[in-house]
């Protein structure tokens, strides 16, 4: 009776045990098949950073830009990229400017838009069928360390500053090129409306080089 009684526990436990085994084995495969799931599903994810010790010195600016290449949209309330720049400061590099953005390429420029001597930051934001680029602007204040996004400038296609006039303007690749010219008022852009076109209008005529100096001359005085 003793012995019958010590298999019967034996075999219990041993089928516990098996029962555990199986058990966690199964758990196993279920934390395996979830981060294939999650890996699967995840967004491609690129970055690219910069150290601007060239462009602003003695600031030790860095820029990243983190890019969802999986999520890229045309609608421009669709953000697929985040933006930031950071200084050093106490042995660490400190965040000073974030911001989220729509990017289809992963372009970064640095050129004066306000005409204070320092460079701003553009990021690339998309091209349209004719290779139009539009940018966001961020002006750099390097004495206070801040950056001051520009609203709307996004809107603009080839933007182009002019320093000796403090206004922007471009050239539009359309079925008939045009230019239209822009002006920065505190943080916003400012369509100054002024639209003039390139080649030869209904009557054969190419005024577009003495529009556009009639244009400077009527925004700039």
């Amino acid at each position: 009776m003793k012995n019958r009684f010590v298999l019967i526990l034996a075999l219990s436990l041993a089928l516990l045990s098996c029962h555990s085994a199986r058990e966690a084995k199964n758990a196993q495969k279920d934390d395996a098949l979830k981060e294939i799931q999650q890996r699967a599903t995840a967004p491609n994810f690129a970055v690219t950073e910069l150290i601007c010790d060239t462009i602003y010195e003695n600031k030790k600016y860095k820029i990243i830009v983190s890019n969802f290449t999986d999520a890229i949209s045309y609608d421009q309330d669709v953000y697929n990229a985040v933006f930031k720049c950071y200084t050093w400061n106490n042995e660490r590099y400190q965040e000073i400017y974030s911001d989220s953005i729509q990017q289809h390429f992963s372009g970064i420029e640095f050129l004066d838009f306000n005409n204070d001597g320092v460079k701003d930051i553009l990021l690339q934001n998309t091209s349209d069928a004719r290779s139009n680029l539009t940018y966001y602007l961020y002006l750099v204040a390097t004495k206070t360390d801040q950056l001051q996004k520009i609203k709307k400038f996004e809107t603009i296609k080839n933007p182009h500053y002019l320093p000796e006039h403090d206004i922007i303007d471009n050239l539009v690749l359309s079925g008939r090129n045009w230019t239209n010219f822009y002006k920065i008022e505190g943080d916003s852009i400012i369509a100054l409306d002024t639209v003039i076109y390139e080649g030869t209008d209904e009557n054969g005529a190419d005024t577009y080089d003495k529009d556009y100096q009639t244009a400077l001359k009527k925004l700039t005085h």
